[in-house]
């Protein structure tokens, strides 16, 4: 994403205050900008924070992610698929260790010294071989909070492997996750969500404006499904029970709402 379509995005959300994640498909320590985009947002006072994969922290030069937690993000989520042995060198085929995971979390614990909320995110497969993996007891630990949920195809996008078996996959329902969350991709389009990895969900510019944007959605959220792609997306968020004052409510107080999806500890 250029700088240029992050101006028009902040542009376009004058008078909006979403929460807002740097995301979706690619890797945000790979962007050259990332702590002047992160800082654009903060200086915009936005809610800002941003996803990354364990592994990216681990290969990339230090001094990246030190930049980036300069720029004090509100809150920093990373994927964190095991510390199981069994499932690191399923996943990573010996690249990474589950040495090296842990001792990395506990450096981002140091280095973000307690000025940004850090959360680990992770999968449960159904198998107790792979999920009896002391992440919890980890997150205690560490003092950081965990968000647990079922491993999902990502839209369809993913295969059936030791780790995921597919399920089946209720037809012609709605999404709640549509209902309350929007994904702009690098070049402004306005996707559904970020499993739509090939544009199919596109349904607006960020330079339509958020209330062109929110009245497209409206028609679609009555469409069952609301896209195709819906049809092959077996995500958990994707069926839950939205609460009835859901416009109302803060991100903190929906995503208490949420924690019985999440399986979020009781570390703050």
């Amino acid at each position: 994403m250029s700088l240029s379509t992050v101006d028009t995005i902040i542009e376009k959300l004058n008078g909006y205050k979403p929460l807002i994640t740097i995301s979706g498909i690619g890797d945000p320590l790979l962007h050259p900008q990332l702590a002047k985009i992160i800082d654009k947002f903060k200086s915009a006072d936005h809610n800002i924070g941003v996803v990354l994969n364990i592994a990216s922290i681990i290969d990339c030069k230090e001094e990246i992610f030190l930049e980036m937690i300069r720029k004090n993000p509100d809150h920093i989520t990373i994927s964190v698929p095991s510390i199981n042995p069994l499932v690191i060198q399923k996943i990573y085929n010996g690249k990474i260790t589950e040495r090296q995971i842990i001792d990395r979390l506990f450096w981002i614990k140091e280095t973000s010294a307690g000025r940004i909320t850090i959360r680990i995110s992770s999968l449960t497969t159904g198998n107790r071989d792979y999920d009896e993996n002391g992440l919890k007891e980890l997150a205690q630990r560490l003092k950081m909070q965990l968000w647990l949920s079922p491993i999902h195809s990502r839209g369809g996008n993913l295969g059936e492997s030791e780790l995921y078996k597919q399920k089946g996959i209720q037809q012609n329902t709605s999404c709640s996750l549509f209902v309350f969350h929007t994904f702009i991709d690098c070049r402004g389009k306005i996707l559904a969500c970020c499993h739509d990895l090939k544009g199919d969900t596109e349904f607006a510019d960020i330079s339509d404006g958020i209330e062109e944007i929110l009245l497209r959605k409206q028609v679609l959220l009555e469409r069952v499904p609301p896209f195709i792609l819906c049809n092959r997306c077996d995500e958990p968020l994707r069926f839950l029970r939205l609460p009835n004052n859901l416009e109302r409510l803060t991100y903190r107080q929906l995503f208490k709402k949420l924690r019985a999806y999440t399986g979020r500890t009781e570390n703050r």
